[in-house]
């Protein structure tokens, strides 16, 4: 799975990273531009339950079933890859 206890409802490689929803556990970021060593780059609790991702202009944009679209700025992740 893409964390400990969660798994990725939807998957999206955008620019080199996978983005993940990870239903409760919110979004997770891997860099896998080496798949024999991926490493988590980042996370975004945003609580409800994350179903799905898009990304797309340094934005995520995450389809959460319980409380409806949510945008989370990916800035912050730049400087981790």
């Amino acid at each position: 799975g893409c964390c400990p206890g969660c798994a990725a409802w939807n998957v999206m490689d955008y620019e080199g990273l996978i983005y993940a929803s990870a239903s409760e556990s919110g979004l997770r970021v891997w860099d896998l531009s080496a798949p024999m060593a991926a490493r988590s780059i980042g996370t975004s609790e945003v609580g409800g339950n994350v179903n799905a991702v898009w990304v797309a202009g340094g934005y995520a944009y995450l389809a959460d079933g319980e409380i409806g679209l949510r945008i989370v700025d990916l800035a912050p992740l730049a400087g981790r890859y």
